[in-house]
C-alpha cells in the first residue's frame, strides 16, 4: 500500500524531506539517491550507484539438459566457486550498507554446490536476505532441512508444466513426481516451522506449454506458492525462436505524407500509446487485444502504465550486480557468460562483459570504478540502436557495437531491457 506523505518548499525553492520519512523507508541506507521525472511526477529512488541485490553464481553446471535452456547451445567451460572466492567475497560485502538481498543463481543448478548452505547461511549472518532459483530436483529432506536452518528467505524453484509427461519432456533428466513430492515435503516443512520462506514458481512461456499456464494458479496453491514469474524462453537457435510468445511487430504508421518514400527509418517511426479500461478477456474481445499486446504500442490501463519496460534495464536500474562461479563481476545476467541468441531469425553472438575479479580486486573498488560507473549510466540512459526492431545487420550479429556507434557492449538487442526475458 503506497503512502502518502506532504512536504514542503524552503524560500530558496528547494525541497525539504523530513528525516523520519526517509527512516521510514528502505532509502534509510542509501546516501545517494535519484529522483526521476515521469509524467509530471517525481519519484525518488535509490542511485543506480547504490548496490542494492548481489546475484550469486555458485556454479555454472547443472544436474538437467532442459530444451528452452541456452545451456543447449553454449560452449563454455563450466565449475563450481571455490569456497575461497566465496570467503573473500562475504568480507568484501561487508563493506557495503545497501545490499538487501542476495539471489544464488546463474546458468547452473545452486543447490548442486557441496557448500550452498554454507554460503546461504554466511549471507544469513550478514543480516542480508537470501534467495534461491532452482529445478527442484536437489529438494530432499535433507536440503529442506538445512534451507530452514541456513535463514533462506525465498525459494523460486523452475516449473515450465504441471503435466508430467511434459515436464519430463521439458527438463529432460528431471522426474516431475519427485519435484512436486519434495515441494509436497517442502510445503509441509513451512507449514511447521516458525519462519515460513517464501516460495515462487518461475516458468518458462513457449508455444508448446503456453497451454499450461493456466493451470500454474491450482498448482501454486496446492504447494503454497505466493508467486509466479513467468519469462518468454531465450532464443539459442531458429527454432526456439519461432516458439517464442513475444513477437512484438514493427508497423509503419497508418498515414504518412505523400512526400515520404515508402521505406521509412526507425527514427521516424511514430508509435502511439493507447489508455484502457478494464475490459475482460473474452472471445468479443480477443482479436482486439491481441492485436495490441502485439504491436510496439505503450499501453496504459485507466492511464497508469502496465509495467511494461523497454530499453529498461532492471539489473542496472535496481542497483544488481552480478559475482560469477570463477569470481568474476558482470554487471547482468545477459552478460554473465558468452553465448548465441537469434534476433528476426539472425544469428546474434553475446560476448560476455566482466569488470574484474573479487579475487584481485575488491567488490567496492569494482563498483566504483569509471568503468563501471559510466556503463551503469550509459544503460540507464539507453541510446543503443533497436536491434529488436530491425531486420538485421552486420553490426546487429553480435554486441560488440551497434550502428550508432556504441562500442561493447552494445545492449540494444537485449531481452532482458526489453521486458521480454525476466528473471526472478
Amino acid at each position: 500500500m503506497s503512502k502518502k506523505n506532504f512536504i514542503n518548499r524552503n524560500v530558496d525553492g528547494s525541497l525539504v524531506i523530513p528525516a523520519h520519512i526517509l527512516n521510514s523507508t528502505r532509502l534509510k541506507n542509501y546516501n545517494e539517491l535519484m529522483i526521476i521525472e515521469e509524467e509530471g511526477r517525481m519519484i525518488l529512488v535509490p542511485s543506480i550507484h547504490s548496490l542494492s541485490r548481489l546475484y550469486v553464481e555458485p556454479t555454472s553446471t547443472c544436474n538437467l539438459n532442459c530444451v528452452t535452456c541456452i545451456r543447449s547451445s553454449w560452449h563454455e567451460e563450466s565449475g563450481f566457486m571455490d569456497m575461497s572466492v566465496f570467503n573473500a567475497l562475504i568480507e568484501q560485502v561487508r563493506e557495503f550498507k545497501t545490499i538487501e538481498s542476495v539471489m544464488f543463481s546463474g546458468f547452473g543448478e545452486p543447490l548442486s554446490h557441496p557448500d550452498i548452505l554454507q554460503m546461504i547461511k554466511a549471507f544469513s549472518n550478514l543480516g542480508i536476505n537470501t534467495e534461491v532459483t532452482t529445478n527442484g530436483t536437489l529438494l530432499d529432506d535433507n536440503m529442506i532441512d538445512g534451507l530452514f536452518d541456513a535463514g533462506l528467505k525465498d525459494l523460486w524453484v523452475s516449473i515450465d508444466s504441471v503435466t508430467s509427461n511434459q515436464f519430463n519432456e521439458i527438463r529432460e533428466g528431471g522426474d516431475f513426481e519427485q519435484v512436486y513430492s519434495n515441494l509436497k515435503k517442502f510445503k509441509l516443512k513451512n507449514k511447521k516451522s516458525k519462519r515460513k520462506i517464501i516460495l515462487g514458481i518461475a516458468f518458462v512461456a513457449t508455444k508448446d506449454n503456453v497451454e499450461e499456464m493456466s493451470k500454474l494458479r491450482g498448482f501454486a496453491g496446492s504447494v503454497w506458492a505466493e508467486r509466479i514469474s513467468v519469462s518468454n524462453v531465450i532464443p539459442y537457435d531458429r527454432e526456439m525462436e519461432e516458439k517464442m510468445l513475444c513477437k512484438k511487430k514493427l508497423f509503419k504508421p497508418l498515414a504518412y505524407r505523400e512526400d515520404q518514400e515508402d521505406r521509412i527509418g526507425f527514427k521516424e517511426i511514430v508509435i502511439p500509446e493507447i489508455s484502457l479500461p478494464k475490459l475482460d478477456y473474452t472471445l468479443a474481445t480477443k482479436e482486439a487485444l491481441f492485436d495490441i499486446h502485439s504491436s510496439m504500442m505503450k499501453i496504459k490501463k485507466l492511464d497508469e502504465p502496465f509495467n511494461e519496460n523497454k530499453d529498461y534495464c532492471r539489473f542496472i536500474n535496481k542497483g544488481n550486480s552480478f559475482i560469477r562461479w570463477d569470481g568474476m563481476v558482470t554487471p547482468c545476467m545477459g552478460l554473465i557468460h558468452s553465448y548465441k541468441t537469434y534476433l528476426n531469425g539472425n544469428e546474434r553472438t553475446i560476448k560476455s562483459y566482466t569488470l574484474g575479479s573479487i579475487a584481485e580486486k575488491s567488490l567496492m573498488s569494482i563498483w566504483q570504478s569509471e568503468e563501471y560507473r559510466q556503463f551503469r549510466e550509459d544503460v540507464m540512459r539507453f541510446e543503443f540502436s533497436p536491434c529488436v526492431l530491425c531486420g538485421g545487420c552486420q553490426e546487429g550479429s553480435s554486441n560488440e557495437k551497434d550502428c550508432l556507434k556504441n562500442d561493447f557492449p552494445a545492449c540494444g538487442g537485449c531481452l532482458w531491457a526489453q521486458g521480454v526475458i525476466q528473471c526472478p
